[in-house]
């Protein structure tokens, strides 16, 4: 038995939720699957597989490089490596893309019920840690930093199933997050609701989102103490 702390579980279903797939038809109606293009969270979610049931031998990958790619089988060698996977257990697709992204997949009617019960279960008791946990896993999977012009950065979450808005609804208002949904988003301003976002580490999973969004978080943090400077000289 893989062993996995609360935390990393609620995460794990935060991303699944994000980037995760549980078919429901035709022959693949026992499959579930993750693709995202940080290698990291890959192999976090391939310990989640392992902490569900699925053996690594049960785990197969569809890898998609770059066309661009220089040298593409050492691109194909350094991604295993990083993923941990075998050749024998991943298909290659050369593709026009900006970076690596990898798809894990497994078949199992048992295990998908079980991930349905548990993410039946973390979303009906929910708490504020529980929420947070949840929170960063689906903004490494399907945030995004929206960067324009300095004033106007902002937070994204898409969403476009039911049960997701549903969730991430109830998620954003318990952790005491103002935001306005449009076009299958959630959308996050002000420096005061970034800053709340890093208090809470929900930016840190992704490595380049968290980078994006400590530029953002910068640009909004002097903007803000910019304008409190302004305000103050005015005033006298």
């Amino acid at each position: 038995m893989h062993l996995m702390n609360k935390k990393e579980i609620s995460e794990c279903i935060g991303l699944y939720l994000g980037d995760g797939l549980r078919s429901m038809k035709g022959s693949s109606g026992y499959r579930i699957s993750f693709t995202n293009n940080d290698l990291g969270l890959i192999l976090k979610m391939k310990r989640f597989f392992n902490w569900l049931g699925i053996p690594n031998s049960r785990i197969h990958a569809q890898i998609d490089i770059p066309i661009e790619t220089t040298n593409i089988n050492k691109e194909k060698i350094e991604v295993l490596d990083k993923i941990k996977m075998n050749s024998n257990k991943a298909l290659f697709r050369i593709e026009k893309r900006r970076k690596s992204s990898v798809q894990i997949r497994a078949f199992s009617k048992l295990t998908r019920e079980k991930l349905n019960n548990i993410i039946e279960k973390e979303s009906s008791q929910l708490n504020i840690r529980k929420a947070s946990n949840i929170l960063r896993g689906l903004f490494a999977a399907e945030g995004r930093v929206k960067l324009q012009k300095e004033s106007l950065n902002a937070l994204c979450i898409a969403t476009s199933e039911a049960k997701n808005y549903e969730l991430l609804d109830r998620i954003l208002k318990m952790l005491n997050f103002k935001f306005y949904y449009s076009k299958a988003e959630f959308y996050i301003h002000s420096f005061y609701q970034f800053k709340r976002f890093k208090e809470l580490k929900i930016h840190v999973l992704h490595y380049e989102k968290r980078k994006k969004f400590e530029r953002a978080y910068k640009v909004l943090r002097r903007n803000f103490y910019l304008a409190e400077i302004s305000q103050g000289s005015t005033a006298e």
